[in-house]
């Protein structure tokens, strides 16, 4: 429903809407909010604006979660590129095969027919041609929104930041904007094996831990 934002305020749009309604219901304690990727900058987009309009500093959960970490705007060959390596490797597609295809920046893919490529890459689809163009606007929404996110301001509820190895800067990204407890782990493997063992069993542990503490 937010495709239409504007990317500049399309975290801030998406995650008022949740914080809204978390506002507005009776929700059970203790509660966090926990989010992969994407969904993580919503999760903290949304604490901050349940505790500035309500106080409430609910702990948030951050799964490899990054922003504004693309230093030239993103184009349509590589969301394209983007969009269609996370359909092949939550698919657990991952070999040489999907490198070869996904990580040449110097393909043209402006074209790119991306079910073609993904059956190239045996990965089947149940969707038709209508579903998958509205999965990928739904994405590439997502990409922009994230690209243009910087948070406006701290939150000051406790945040957790499991991040893989590769990613050594994420840290800090998020200490900065963290006036409250602020605490970052590494977790085995990469961006999409995290609800794969030995990530899965690490991550359920610590959700557990913050919404105990």
């Amino acid at each position: 429903r937010d495709v239409a934002v504007p990317p500049q305020d399309g975290v801030a749009v998406t995650a008022g809407r949740i914080a809204r309604a978390l506002a507005g219901s009776e929700f059970p304690e203790p509660y966090c909010l926990a989010g992969w990727s994407y969904g993580g900058v919503l999760a903290f987009e949304a604490a901050r604006q349940l505790e500035r309009d309500t106080g409430a500093r609910p702990p948030v959960v951050l799964l490899d979660a990054y922003y504004d970490e693309d230093v030239v705007p993103l184009d349509e060959p590589t969301i394209r590129r983007r969009f269609v390596r996370d359909v092949a490797r939550l698919a657990g597609r991952d070999g040489a095969a999907v490198c070869a295809v996904l990580d040449d920046s110097a393909a043209d893919l402006a074209d790119m027919d991306m079910r073609k490529t993904l059956a190239a890459l045996e990965v089947e689809l149940e969707l038709s041609d209508d579903e998958l163009a509205r999965r990928y606007a739904v994405f590439r929404a997502c990409a922009l929104a994230q690209e243009s996110y910087s948070p406006p301001g701290a939150y000051g509820g406790p945040v957790t930041l499991l991040a893989v190895p590769s990613r050594v800067a994420l840290k800090e990204q998020w200490r900065d904007v963290c006036a409250g407890r602020f605490r970052g782990e590494d977790v085995p493997g990469d961006h999409y094996t995290l609800f794969a063992e030995p990530a899965l069993s690490r991550i359920v542990a610590e959700i557990e831990q913050a919404l105990a503490d």
